[in-house]
């Protein structure tokens, strides 16, 4: 009997860490948008280039709670020079993930990660 608790136990453990607890969140939450404003501004601040940065699409937001929440946003990021028009082709597209933790209640936000890799 103690085996099959055991198996029970190890079993029910190794699935809820193989399961992702979090969700999918739409773009246009107020949040969402405030998380993505925080990655751009970021990578505006670090990036080497004299280019503002701007997102053109989203690829996906995914929430997890984890004592606050922490969002994984995939986005599509267009480099400025002085405009940003979706009609200007000498403008470098970024694809960017950024990983960022939010404690709204107090005002904070923390960039855990933020990858941009050129798309071609």
């Amino acid at each position: 009997m103690f085996y099959f608790w055991h198996f029970l136990c190890s079993f029910f453990l190794l699935s809820t860490m193989a399961a992702p607890l979090g969700q999918d969140v739409d773009p246009a939450d107020p949040e969402v948008q405030a998380c993505v404003a925080f990655g751009i501004k970021s990578f505006n601040f670090h990036s080497q280039t004299h280019q503002l940065h701007n997102i053109t699409k989203f690829h996906s937001v995914h929430r997890e709670e984890v004592g606050a929440g922490q969002y994984d946003i995939d986005v599509e990021v267009r480099g400025c020079q002085s405009s940003c028009s979706p009609d200007n082709s000498n403008t470098q597209i970024f694809r960017c993930h950024f990983v960022i933790v939010t404690a709204p209640w107090k005002k904070q936000r923390i960039l855990i990660k933020s990858t941009c890799t050129p798309v071609s």
